[in-house]
């Protein structure tokens, strides 16, 4: 079987030629969990079929879109099958994702037949799905017991789009998907690939998928309240800012998410590294890097900010930002557009309005240094993860590797964890270093 992926342009219309009608007699989807889509089809012709392909996007921000080879046997009745991969070969499909799919059949006079889209819903075939709806969004859940859950997390979903809807200039038109599942060992088969000692070590309540329009809950876990809130708030960031959802920095996106997670804290984290005077700028912030201590700073400055900005400047003005990265795909731009000034200025305006001393400019030449954490590695939007461990670790003695995954770059989000004293290490799960390298060298040549 010849497998091929390409970036193409959407077109699913038909056409014929040299008379007659190549016919599909039956075509089917099926989930091959986790590892990917099957594709299923009969045709027939007045003459000899010799290619086919089946056409797929996912649906949502990204509109990525492809196409693999059908394998069949050439001939006038032809039964084929094609399939898309899911954690192999640094492609994901996170369960919940719609695709949108066609067939294009040709025959050896140049006979082509394209058939009507369809759309499908990829989830976890091992279970019988039951959904409620309310609007665009809709919750996935299976089992007996868990129909008061999944209404409990829809309503969540729904109070946290009142909330954040405004405020990020937004109304969804398009679904909103949310996967719960009740058993972790049952979820962790579909969790994106991590290495055998992540896995084995932590547990993750939660994963967000903005470009995907989908997420996924651990809905047993005492905390999965926030970690709805949280998740379903990066969706409705992804919602906002678009295709420059990989340009909106983790300073604003984890701020606006723990804006509207109420049961979130991380207050203390920030007060420590005030207190310790190691708080980064924020135009350091962009991603989150260093030890698990570094990462919750992150979060409590993050959530500051955000408030710092909503109460100065009004929810409109967020919303105007948002509008801003879509068109500018750089946050400073964003900034100098909707408030006036770029992340330096509103940096030195909240450690203003926190009683703390500026810093210099980072375009100016100061031959200051400001603090970097020691682990430098990079990571995107992170997720809830509780460890299976019971002490924080000493930030001087012990540090703890970042592991990127799904290196496609899907937007992917790994929201925060609950910030209890009860973890040792955050496995900060997420899009890969190369994203905040080209970031960085994307700014230098725009």
């Amino acid at each position: 079987i010849v497998t091929i992926t390409l970036v193409i342009s959407w077109n699913p219309s038909r056409s014929y030629a040299n008379g007659g009608i190549i016919t599909v007699l039956n075509q089917t989807i099926e989930s091959d969990f986790p590892h990917g889509i099957k594709f299923y089809l009969e045709a027939t012709g007045p003459d000899t079929i010799d290619d086919i392909r089946v056409y797929f996007r996912k649906m949502g921000q990204a509109g990525d879109s492809g196409y693999r080879i059908v394998d069949f046997d050439t001939g006038t009745h032809i039964y084929g099958e094609s399939k898309i991969l899911s954690n192999k070969d640094n492609q994901y499909i996170a369960p919940g994702t719609r695709i949108e799919y066609y067939y294009d059949i040709r025959d050896v006079t140049g006979r082509v037949f394209k058939t009507d889209p369809q759309i499908y819903t990829y989830l976890d075939n091992r279970f019988e799905w039951k959904t409620v709806t309310d609007g665009v969004i809709t919750v996935f859940y299976f089992g007996s017991g868990t129909a008061e859950k999944a209404e409990q997390i829809l309503d969540i979903c729904k109070a946290t789009l009142d909330l954040m809807g405004p405020i990020l200039g937004i109304e969804p038109a398009h679904p909103l998907h949310i996967v719960t599942y009740e058993d972790y060992s049952d979820m962790k088969v579909g969790l994106p690939f991590r290495s055998k000692t992540v896995s084995n070590s932590l547990i993750t309540n939660g994963i967000a998928f903005a470009d995907e329009r989908s997420l996924i809950i651990y809905a047993s876990d005492n905390s999965f309240v926030g970690t709805t809130k949280h998740e379903f708030t990066h969706l409705l960031v992804g919602d906002a800012a678009g295709r420059a959802y990989n340009r909106v920095p983790l300073w604003l996106n984890e701020g606006l998410a723990e804006y509207a997670n109420t049961e979130g804290n991380y207050q203390s984290y920030l007060q420590s590294a005030i207190q310790n005077g190691d708080l980064l700028p924020l135009w350091q912030r962009e991603t989150f890097s260093g030890t698990p201590r570094d990462i919750m700073i992150g979060y409590g400055q993050g959530e500051s900010v955000v408030q710092f900005m909503i109460d100065e400047y009004g929810t409109k003005k967020i919303a105007s930002l948002m509008t801003n990265i879509q068109s500018a795909f750089d946050i400073d731009s964003a900034l100098e557009s909707s408030h006036g000034f770029n992340q330096y200025g509103l940096d030195s305006l909240w450690r203003e309005h926190m009683e703390l001393p500026q810093l210099p400019d980072p375009d100016v030449d100061s031959g200051l240094d400001t603090p970097t954490p020691a682990d430098t590695a990079s990571i995107k939007p992170t997720p809830t993860i509780n460890t299976l461990a019971s002490t924080l670790p000493d930030s001087k003695t012990e540090r703890t590797n970042v592991e990127p995954i799904n290196t496609r770059g899907t937007g992917g989000c790994y929201a925060a964890p609950d910030s209890h004293s009860d973890f040792s290490t955050i496995g900060l799960i997420g899009l890969p270093i190369i994203m905040s390298i080209w970031r960085k060298s994307k700014r230098r040549y725009d």
